[in-house]
């Protein structure tokens, strides 16, 4: 049976999968890149989208590790091998009683949670046996998620593991490379503590290979610690202000706002649209929105195509080097 530490009902936590905060709840909650490895035991590398030795490589980008020596599934052999998170943000509970192992399917994840790390931008862990989280609780990076477990599983029950997937936008959005840049670029990389302060892993620790996604099946990786990590919080971009939403063209609306102030220096502005939807009397769910990607001089774009009388609205965040700034309250208005 799964253990939760968490004190929040069942009953709203099938909802909080595709949950995501108010803009105005979020407004200081501090956010930063999922950059950083999120694990601090030794471990060995399964599949990833394309390393070599695995014999069922993902249809998606993220990487499979299970801890050495840390079993789940015999007597007296509980797994203690923890997930940190890979960035700060807001973190929410995906499933809190995932199915046993044996009864899960190839898509199930078990119990898992994920984090969202602002601009649609999604860090998530599966497979875990017990959460140190309850469902929309700020956390910086490196705070303690989860213990990994065998939840979901179809097979081998005795070895306890955890998938690692980054994705945007949102839950639903396509997986996305690990970057010490950020979502947006790819050097496949992600920061560690090492013996010698923070490190570029997996070049670092395996040699001739500078990607998780090409790391050998496997290949052992050695515990990182925390040492290194950022202590105070990161200087995210201030919200976005005087933003509007107006008509433009037939079945157009155009989003325009405050270009960011140059001591952010930003270096992406992303603006998302949300479509009212009369019959279900509903805003599209959370990440299932338009998102657009403009340069920081820009201050405005234009929403096209859009169905004539509905009602749409828009919010707008501004990326740094530190992260994603929480975005503005929803501003609406009706496409003409």
């Amino acid at each position: 049976m799964v253990t939760v530490r968490v004190a929040v009902l069942a009953g709203a936590l099938a909802a909080s999968v595709l949950a995501a905060p108010g803009a105005d709840a979020a407004s200081s909650v501090a956010h930063s890149d999922p950059v950083w490895w999120p694990l601090r035991v030794e471990v060995k590398v399964d599949c990833t989208m394309h390393n070599p030795g695995c014999s069922h490589h993902h249809s998606f980008w993220g990487v499979d590790v299970v801890p050495t020596g840390q079993h789940q599934g015999e007597p007296g052999k509980t797994s203690h091998a923890a997930v940190y998170a890979m960035g700060a943000g807001i973190a929410h509970i995906g499933e809190a009683h995932g199915r046993a192992c044996g009864a899960g399917g190839a898509t199930d994840f078990g119990t898992w949670v994920w984090v969202d790390h602002g601009g649609g931008v999604i860090s998530r862990y599966g497979h875990l046996s017990a959460l140190d989280i309850r469902d929309g609780q700020a956390v910086p990076v490196g705070a303690r998620l989860g213990t990994i477990g065998t939840t979901g599983k179809n097979s081998n029950c005795d070895v306890a593991y955890t998938d690692i997937m980054l994705r945007r936008p949102g839950m639903l959005g396509a997986s996305v490379e690990f970057s010490t840049r950020g979502v947006g670029t790819t050097d496949g990389a992600l920061f560690a503590c090492g013996p010698s302060g923070r490190q570029v892993w997996p070049a670092a620790v395996v040699r001739g290979v500078s990607r998780w996604d090409l790391v050998p099946a496997k290949t052992v990786i050695p515990a990182g610690g925390s040492t290194c990590l950022p202590t105070s919080a990161p200087a995210d971009p201030a919200v976005p202000t005087t933003v509007k939403l107006a008509k433009a063209a037939t079945a157009s609306l155009r989003a325009s706002w405050s270009a960011p102030v140059a001591a952010a220096r930003a270096d992406t502005v992303r603006v998302e649209l949300a479509e009212y939807h009369p019959s279900t009397k509903a805003w599209d769910a959370p990440h299932h929105e338009r998102w657009v990607d403009v340069t920081p001089g820009t201050t405005k774009t234009t929403f096209k195509k859009l169905v004539k009388g509905h009602k749409y609205r828009v919010r707008v965040s501004v990326h740094n080097a530190a992260g994603w700034s929480a975005p503005n309250s929803w501003v609406s208005a009706t496409a003409g």
